[in-house]
């Protein structure tokens, strides 16, 4: 019997130090990768020099081309995007870069409304293998004002997220490895067609505002970039234009710009919201004609579903955006 208990309990021991280990250090896994915030964290401290950051959610995932970005602006650029990206995400993503050292000139944000419109919530896993306990802690605590996390989500940020990449590493880190550059995506990821699109859901969001703690968040974002002599400059990537469109999607943005507006703060909007942001509001938005971005919206080609580009719309899109910001138009 005392052997049984002397063994539980041992395994019990062995579990706790591999989960304090995980949460604080699994993050080293990914020092020399070409993704995420160790690798950045890490060439920051070999090779010191202001980075140009462009963070985001799937949008930029999908929407952001990484080779495109290197060929137009050059070697400074890199890509942060998990899945769900939220404000409040973002403003802890880039204050623990600072806090690591990374020398910043430029953020490029996502201009994502759907995520801003949501209570915070954290939708992409990934993001707690590449930070370290201290994060997780800040993320948690915000996550549970909301009051609709339990037990079970505890657990899963802390002791089950990642164990699977983890134990299958030899075989996770070369395929997702050489599938990136500069922090970008490579895969390949072919368009739909018109009947292709018919056939899926558009998406849904349960609120017609920003959230109020998004909104804190955005303003705490503005206020971290102005203090530390940051740029700061925000990007809608283009979604096809039956949700550009639409009433809700341009009341949210409509307010998202608002409050870039009254901060001085540049956007960058793709063309077909520029436009029906002019019907909507009856006004032109206060976007500098050099920050509308030229797109075909309407081509499903570009597009793998309603909000996220093909490969092929990416890389035009990523071209298209980058002439203006060389001053190209």
């Amino acid at each position: 019997m005392k052997k049984i208990i002397r063994t539980i309990l041992l395994t019990l021991m062995i579990c706790f130090i591999y989960i304090v280990i995980k949460n604080e250090y699994a993050r080293l896994l990914l020092a020399n990768a070409n993704f995420g915030m160790e690798a950045l964290i890490t060439e920051s401290k070999k090779n010191p020099k202001e980075v140009n950051l462009w963070i985001g959610s799937s949008m930029f995932r999908m929407g952001i081309d990484s080779n495109s970005l290197y060929n137009q602006l050059g070697e400074n650029e890199f890509i942060l995007a998990y899945n769900g990206n939220q404000p409040y995400l973002e403003f802890y993503e880039i204050e623990y870069l600072l806090n690591s050292g990374v020398e910043i000139n430029q953020i490029y944000l996502d201009m994502y409304v759907y995520a801003a419109a949501s209570e915070p919530a954290l939708g992409d896993l990934r993001l707690l293998l590449q930070t370290d306990t201290d994060f997780k802690n800040k993320v948690w605590k915000e996550l549970h004002q909301t009051g609709k996390v339990g037990f079970k989500d505890f657990w899963e940020m802390y002791v089950g997220a990642n164990n699977d990449v983890i134990f299958a590493w030899p075989f996770y880190y070369p395929l997702v490895n050489q599938a990136s550059f500069q922090g970008g995506n490579l895969r390949t990821v072919g368009g739909m067609t018109t009947d292709s699109l018919n056939n899926i859901d558009k998406p849904t969001v349960s609120e017609t505002v920003i959230n109020s703690k998004q909104m804190d968040y955005l303003i705490k974002m503005i206020k971290l970039c102005q203090n530390n002599n940051i740029i700061l400059k925000f990007v809608e990537t283009p979604k096809y234009y039956e949700i550009s469109q639409d009433n809700i999607y341009l009341k949210i943005i409509n307010e998202y710009i608002n409050l870039l507006d009254e901060y001085h703060i540049e956007y960058y909007l793709s063309n077909y919201t520029y436009e029906a942001l002019i019907k909507y509001t009856q006004k032109e938005p206060n976007c500098e004609k050099n920050h509308i971005v030229l797109f075909n919206s309407k081509e499903p080609a570009f597009f793998s579903d309603y909000i996220h580009m093909s490969s092929d719309g990416k890389v035009k899109y990523t071209i298209n955006l980058t002439k203006l910001i060389n001053g190209f138009q």
